[in-house]
């Protein structure tokens, strides 16, 4: 018997049937593929910003500033709550 004759013999529907296992598994590869592609581009992305990221020192500073007894220009708020301007009690006495 030759695969017409096999063909023949089977019924129109087992023959849909066939066809579209067929179909689903060819899907079914490609949307793997597509699977896979995605995650390594994913990853890809996500390997680029953290060396993106590696070319940046993100070290803490600490800045202190001395500005003396009466408080300099450093001092904005003093100790009782008001705000100056920046000058020392003494220097804006001066200026009067």
């Amino acid at each position: 018997m030759d695969l017409r004759d096999e063909n023949e013999t089977k019924s129109d529907a087992w023959l849909i049937i066939e066809e579209l296992e067929r179909q689903n598994e060819r899907q079914s590869k490609r949307m793997f593929a597509a699977l896979i592609t995605v995650i390594v581009l994913w990853f890809c992305t996500t390997a680029g910003f953290v060396l993106y990221l590696y070319q940046y020192d993100f070290t803490n500073t600490t800045v202190t500033v001395d500005s003396g007894e009466n408080g300099g220009p450093a001092n904005y708020l003093e100790g009782d709550g008001s705000i100056t301007n920046g000058e020392s009690d003494s220097a804006q006495a001066g200026q009067n």
